[in-house]
């Protein structure tokens, strides 16, 4: 399954977004920010290597081999990228309103 924020070409679309997705909740979003993963190369495929659909039924030397093909494929990748960011996350405050009310309610958002 493909996220509908794949196709998305820009952050602010894809807050936009993410607040319809609370809205929807019936929550009122108080903060919505995008912030960047900073994570070494090394722990990135880690994770990656870790939710690999399979990769529980392999043995320790084909687990081996497939974290070093993936390696090897992050690099082609990352190969003339400047400061590449791997992954980013959404942080989202919101508030459930108490009979259709928040007080001190101000709603920003912003990029990392």
């Amino acid at each position: 399954m493909i996220p509908v924020t794949q196709d998305m070409s820009n952050a602010e679309e894809r807050l936009e977004y993410t607040r319809s997705l609370v809205e929807a909740a019936g929550l009122r979003v108080r903060s919505c920010e995008m912030v960047n993963c900073s994570c070494s190369l090394q722990e990135y495929m880690g994770v990656m290597t870790a939710l690999m659909p399979g990769s529980k039924s392999l043995t320790p030397e084909e687990r081996l081999q497939l974290s070093q093909d993936a390696e090897e494929e992050m690099y082609k990748w990352l190969r003339g990228r400047e400061n590449p960011v791997l992954a980013k996350n959404f942080v989202v405050h919101a508030v459930k309103p108490k009979n259709g009310l928040v007080l001190g309610y101000k709603e920003t958002s912003s990029v990392a």
